[in-house]
């Protein structure tokens, strides 16, 4: 898949915020970390980096989705 250079900006920046914020987080506050990107933004390069394999996205008991990095990155 062909990726325009804003798609692959947004990847980075999401990564380097996962980085920042520790290995498991809420995606809200992944989108908070980000106040540059849109939530859609934000959201896609989550859904991106998920299918990649670099992420895994899940739904808590409170309903909150949250996002776990894969430490072998």
């Amino acid at each position: 898949m062909k990726r325009d250079v804003a798609h692959t900006a947004s990847i980075d920046r999401v990564r380097n915020a996962l980085e920042q914020l520790d290995t498991d987080c809420a995606l809200q506050e992944v989108v908070d970390f980000c106040p540059e990107l849109t939530w859609c933004q934000a959201f896609l390069a989550i859904d991106h980096l998920s299918r990649e394999g670099h992420v895994q996205v899940t739904l808590d008991i409170s309903g909150t989705y949250r996002v776990r990095t894969n430490r072998s990155d």
